[in-house]
């Protein structure tokens, strides 16, 4: 399944979790977008935070050529909690640059 979708905005976080022996580092990506199906009780468009770990977060990061901006969204099937299904956002293909400047110039 494929839908359009706008990139707002990403953010690649690196953490330290835990203590003494059990302290890992978290490495992610926190993805912004906005899609036209935000739900049956939505009015406009709601934002959708994806998060994407190791090596789904360098796929997608390669796949961002500008933000923001129009992108196709693909999705796949994936197991989810408890092993059921779920469709998940697996990569993007870039459709059209978009430019917001202008909404926040002062006039």
């Amino acid at each position: 399944m494929k839908e359009n979708v706008i990139i707002t905005g990403y953010k690649d976080m690196c953490f330290e979790s835990g203590e003494g022996d059990k302290k890992q580092s978290v490495d992610f990506l926190k993805l912004t977008c906005l899609s036209k199906n935000s739900g049956v009780d939505a009015i406009g468009y709601l934002p959708l935070q994806l998060t994407y770990m190791d090596k789904e977060k360098a796929k997608i990061i390669k796949s961002l050529t500008f933000v923001p901006g129009l992108y196709e969204a693909e999705y796949a099937m994936v197991p989810g909690k408890n092993n059921k299904p779920s469709l998940q956002i697996v990569g993007f293909t870039p459709v059209k640059e978009l430019h917001f400047e202008s909404m926040f110039n002062e006039k």
